[in-house]
């Protein structure tokens, strides 16, 4: 089992302003989509769900299993969607549908998380020419540390970098 962390971001290190609004460019959105045909599970946490949710986004999806972290009870609304209440509940979950890998990719907190729990095998960052003076980081927490070794940098567009990591271990 591998987990990818993908995530867009300012070049601050933002990865939402601080209402949860996400004004990333069209590039961005196509650079998601194409990263999302890779993988057969998403992982994301509460907010990301919500948002998503009322978004619609989940209309769009094609056949990703979407794995909601979260301690928080929730109703179940398809077949989709599942919720869990820890990383060693993702994988379990994960490993019982015989996902070979998922993206991680909603919030600072779930990325805060798997990191922590040394989980994230990669990180693919997006980087937007934008700068949030007050958001949301890419991590949640100030005690997560993890060494990178860098793999690919991409121009994805004249406003868009797409950095990809490998996570040592």
């Amino acid at each position: 089992m591998k987990f990818n962390m993908y995530m867009a971001m300012t070049v601050n290190g933002m990865i939402a302003k601080e209402n949860h609004e996400t004004p990333w460019s069209d590039e961005e959105w196509a650079s998601f989509e194409l990263t999302l045909k890779d993988y057969s599970a998403i992982v994301i946490g509460r907010k990301t769900y919500e948002i998503m949710k009322a978004e619609g986004d989940f209309d769009s999806m094609e056949d990703q299993l979407v794995v909601v972290l979260t301690n928080q009870f929730l109703e179940e609304v398809s077949t989709q969607i599942v919720f869990a209440s820890s990383t060693h509940q993702v994988e379990k979950l994960l490993r019982e549908k015989e996902v070979e890998k998922a993206l991680v990719c909603g919030g600072g907190e779930i990325n805060a998380t798997f990191l922590k729990a040394g989980l994230i095998d990669e990180i693919t960052l997006d980087i937007e020419s934008l700068i949030f003076g007050k958001g949301i980081p890419l991590v949640a927490s100030d005690y997560v540390e993890v060494d990178l070794d860098l793999i690919t940098v991409t121009k994805v567009s004249e406003q868009l970098l797409q950095l990809k990591y490998k996570v040592k271990k």
